[in-house]
């Protein structure tokens, strides 16, 4: 069995510490409502519907999903189906991806040319002075 192991954890690429994927960034940054598999809240008016976190929507268990990241219990209209999180982490993975985007952090922001971020700096900057 070890053997095995050994085998498998080989196969693993090393990941250094800088090297850390958005996920881990937001977990330390989002500290968790809840943890996984904690039950939602329930409706105090009613004895089989529960509460969503965000907009205290009364709904059944079924329509609730829970948050990997901060870990509230949604409804449909406060949940992100793209990136399977609430709409509250949906806005500060937003607002993280544009932060990495601008300071050339991304992956992908190394495609974009250095006009493209010159056109993102100019735009926090004219927010900033707004």
């Amino acid at each position: 069995m070890n053997l095995l192991k050994g085998r498998l954890g080989s196969a693993e690429p090393q990941k250094h510490e800088e090297e850390r994927d958005l996920f881990h960034v937001l977990r330390e940054v989002v500290k968790p409502l809840r943890f996984q598999g904690d039950p939602p809240g329930r409706d105090p008016h009613t004895f089989s519907r529960f509460l969503c976190d965000l907009c205290h929507l009364s709904i059944q268990i079924e329509g609730l999903r829970q948050c990997v990241i901060c870990g509230r219990w949604c409804c449909p209209s406060c949940w992100n189906e793209e990136l399977y999180v609430c709409r509250s982490c949906n806005g500060i993975i937003k607002l993280y991806s544009m932060k990495m985007k601008r300071d050339g952090d991304d992956p992908g922001a190394r495609c974009h040319s250095q006009n493209t971020n010159d056109q993102i700096d100019k735009m926090y900057e004219s927010k900033e002075k707004q």
